[in-house]
């Protein structure tokens, strides 16, 4: 995989990526997206979240 991309239909979800100095949030009709292999955790998401991800 190349390319790890997170689109947010509804909810949130939050993100802590390797080398990153701060949370990441993507809210509903966001997006983020990093190069593949870059170390990555969910630390949080709302309870009606629903995601596209590829």
């Amino acid at each position: 995989m190349n390319t790890h991309f997170v689109y947010a239909l509804r909810g949130l979800i939050r993100f802590r990526l390797d080398g990153a100095d701060e949370a990441v949030t993507v809210v509903a009709g966001s997006c983020l997206s990093h190069p593949g292999g870059v170390a990555h955790n969910v630390i949080g998401q709302s309870h009606d979240l629903e995601i596209i991800e590829r």
